[in-house]
């Protein structure tokens, strides 16, 4: 057997040549070439740091006989959270901002917070079924070239964890301060822009 038959088999035993095994798009996607909308609050655009694309799963559904357990495919799907680290800014507004919107959805300090909340409408920055209370968050994702490639779009999200500010006066050379807040959506879809 000569050597481009063993390279057929390994790439695609189904094909005669091993170009069609090829992708199309050879390029790997760049971990800093992305960025966010996220309409309840712009000012997250400007200031993002990080952004993950979150895990999915399924969980599979047991199918017991009198020999084995076996595995069968499931039907439930879990999302992980959607994670966004930006730079904390001076007055602390992006902070604040979701500081708010957990306390009020969560009913922390009264009622009037929630109901304020939900009752927000009529703008393109919050979700029209549920008011305030959830918002869409897209990632858009950029070629090696700079143009737009793909768009994900976490739906009906809403901030679930907000985490720690350090303040430390022994730093010696502050830098910038980070902070990540934590998501959950009911869905995500992904729009394939640059086909």
């Amino acid at each position: 057997m000569d050597s481009i038959n063993i390279r057929n088999m390994i790439f695609n035993p189904n094909t005669d040549n091993v170009l069609d095994s090829l992708p199309i798009n050879k390029n790997e996607l760049s971990p800093v070439k992305f960025g966010i909308t996220f309409s309840r609050n712009p000012e997250i655009k400007y200031f993002l740091k990080s952004v993950n694309l979150p895990g999915i799963s399924c969980t599979p559904s047991i199918q017991e006989n009198m020999y084995a357990k076996l595995p069968m495919s499931g039907n439930k799907v879990s999302f992980n959270e959607l994670r966004i680290t930006f730079r904390v800014d001076e007055d602390l507004k992006n902070w604040i901002f979701i500081k708010d919107w957990i306390l009020a959805s969560g009913r922390y300090k009264n009622t009037d917070d929630y109901k304020q909340l939900k009752e927000q409408s009529g703008s393109a920055s919050v979700n029209q079924r549920f008011g305030g209370l959830y918002t869409d968050i897209t990632v858009h994702l950029y070629t090696g070239t700079n143009n737009p490639n793909i768009d994900i779009t976490f739906e009906d999200a809403f901030p679930s964890k907000l985490e720690d500010v350090n303040l430390d006066s022994s730093i010696e050379n502050p830098g910038v301060i980070y902070c990540t807040a934590e998501f959950q959506y009911a869905r995500y879809e992904h729009l394939i822009l640059n086909s």
